[in-house]
């Protein structure tokens, strides 16, 4: 259950939507994007248990001009919450500039998965910067300079709040899907509490394609909490993904 959403400025967000018992929320803004001097600010808080997707209504467009646009998200995920923040790609003008942050704390038992895409000129200034803490301690920071990537599109697909033998398991299978990415490169690193991947392509397309292929994949094991040796619950953040020949042997 949604209790309550506040909004201001140009940001808005929808009603909940039940998507496979997960409760979906679709941000979006007003105007043609994000310009010069805009600051953008988006906090939330999930709920002991609570499941909650996030995504976009469009691509986030980032417009010329000489002062700085901002953007600042802050996720407080209570015990044993699943938050999926699944967004749609940010795409910059000539002479953007941008610095993003979005904050991540997840309590005991909680988890994340964060999928995004970008694509920014040489000539534009966007940084984007991803922190996640587990029980108070930071567990990943990530930062990456878009327009350094130019004129590659760029992804990223991070899965946190597991265990050492979820980290191992769920490497393995994102190591054999990264293989096999059509029009792109991908790859995996392990941290001791998640995964992070990283695509690159020639165009946003194909980016956006992996990631959903990957988010489809770990459907079903993402967020599986596989079994401790003395557990024996299992808990799906997403349930409409099917399982295949490598997950059952993963799992074995």
């Amino acid at each position: 259950m949604l209790r309550r959403v506040r909004y201001d400025g140009v940001m808005r967000c929808s009603r909940a939507f039940d998507h496979g018992g997960t409760a979906l929320v679709v941000t979006s803004q007003l105007g043609p994007g994000v310009v010069r001097g805009d600051r953008l600010e988006l906090r939330g808080t999930l709920d002991e248990n609570a499941r909650l997707i996030v995504t976009a209504q469009a691509a986030t467009r980032i417009l010329g001009g000489a002062q700085l646009a901002s953007s600042y998200a802050r996720w407080d995920v209570e015990p044993h919450a699943q938050l999926q923040l699944i967004g749609e790609p940010l795409v910059a003008s000539e002479g953007g500039r941008y610095e993003a942050t979005q904050r991540v704390a997840l309590a005991r038992g909680a988890r994340v998965l964060i999928s995004d895409a970008a694509r920014a000129p040489a000539d534009c200034e966007v940084r984007l910067r991803t922190i996640i803490e587990i029980e108070g301690v930071e567990s990943l920071y990530d930062a990456v300079d878009v327009q350094c990537t130019a004129p590659a599109a760029f992804g990223t697909l991070a899965l946190f709040g597991l265990n050492g033998a979820e980290v191992a398991r769920t490497t393995a299978l994102l190591d054999e899907l990264c293989a096999d990415v059509p029009d792109a490169q991908a790859g995996v690193g392990a941290y001791p509490r998640g995964v992070l991947v990283r695509v690159l392509a020639d165009s946003l397309w194909p980016v956006c394609a992996a990631l959903a292929h990957l988010r489809d994949a770990l459907g079903v094991v993402l967020l599986d909490r596989w079994p401790d040796d003395d557990e024996s619950e299992m808990i799906h953040l997403s349930n409409d993904g099917r399982s295949s020949p490598r997950y059952d042997a993963l799992k074995s």
